[in-house]
């Protein structure tokens, strides 16, 4: 699965192919739902290297306590360090 995005835009816009199938774009919040959704639906496992952005991403998006608490949080780094998770 592969998720292209232009950041030249004033919106992200992503676009997600899978096997070179075209299977959805989106932009911003809607494109991040529709890739976690893919992943789910399709039950496809993550890239090594986005493993932990998009348990991050899971987990906010099942649980409001969880989303009130990461909003104190200025940046995804500052979160991993909090709960200790940044690479070495």
């Amino acid at each position: 699965m592969v998720a292209i995005s232009d950041t030249d835009e004033e919106n992200l816009f992503v676009v997600v192919y899978i096997d070179s199938i075209h299977v959805f774009c989106g932009k911003t919040f809607n494109a991040v739902l529709l890739l976690l959704a893919v992943y789910y639906v399709f039950q496809a496992e993550w890239p090594a290297n986005d493993k932990l952005p998009m348990l991050l991403l899971s987990a906010l998006m099942a649980s409001e306590k969880l989303r009130e608490q990461i909003a104190k949080y200025p940046t995804v780094l500052s979160i991993l360090e909090a709960i200790n998770m940044q690479e070495p």
